[in-house]
């Protein structure tokens, strides 16, 4: 009956489920339920003046619809028991103002149609420690406003050369990861605080995707040598 309550924080209270009933806070700006046993969560499609979502450190394991919840701006889903495609119906992609993604320590294997939509406001995504075995090439044009990446202790063996063409990128983890590129591993973790070199190398020397179907490392090189050839012949 508090309907014009914008703040509601419940934190390690050992709740193990969430009344419907919150769903009527409909003045609600933050959301806090951090450390509890919270298994999944009722609907949340009426909260649509939330702005922070925060039910790290719980047991969740799906995600409610949260296409309707135009004004969030951060969530964060870290320490949860979530799997396979994070965006699988939750409807993320549908916050426009969404810039801070929180989503360490669950098991996902990838960050889902998130990665395929835009979002302009997106500046910060940490998903280090889950299952994460591929980055989209469509994240650097999607994701324009990303300053913090951070992708530690996933299952990469590569990433697209696009990525190199976020410019705005001030923070890139990419270490503990099985990379393939010896030479980008390294950097990783030598350079882990010099996100523009890195940036460079991957923009120079991974595979691109394009609408002409050159998936070529190092673009400009190859190309130099193809066309010495054909004067050749």
């Amino acid at each position: 009956s508090l309907k014009p309550l914008n703040f509601l924080e419940v934190s390690h209270a050992g709740l193990s489920s969430l009344p419907v009933e919150v769903s009527q806070l409909v003045n609600l700006t933050s959301l806090v339920l951090k450390g509890n046993q919270l298994a999944s969560l009722p609907a949340l499609s009426s909260l649509t003046s939330l702005k922070l979502l925060d039910v790290s450190l719980n047991q969740l394991s799906s995600l409610p619809d949260m296409g309707s919840l135009a004004n969030l701006e951060t969530i964060n889903l870290s320490l949860n028991k979530l799997e396979g495609e994070l965006d699988s119906g939750s409807n993320l992609k549908l916050c426009p103002k969404l810039s801070v993604l929180e989503v360490t320590g669950n098991s996902l294997t990838s960050l889902g149609e998130l990665q395929e939509a835009k979002m302009e406001h997106l500046a910060v995504v940490v998903a280090n420690q889950n299952q994460i075995s591929s980055l989209s090439p469509d994240v650097a044009a999607n994701w324009p406003a990303l300053k913090k990446l951070d992708l530690t202790g996933n299952q990469l063996k590569s990433v697209p050369g696009e990525l190199g063409s976020c410019s705005r990128i001030k923070e890139l983890s990419l270490v503990e990861n099985p990379l393939t590129d010896n030479r980008l591993k390294k950097m990783a973790v030598q350079k882990a605080k010099q996100a523009k070199a890195v940036l460079e190398y991957i923009s120079k020397n991974c595979p691109t995707t394009s609408p002409s179907g050159g998936g070529e490392a190092g673009g400009k090189g190859k190309g130099k040598g193809k066309k010495g050839k054909g004067k050749g012949r």
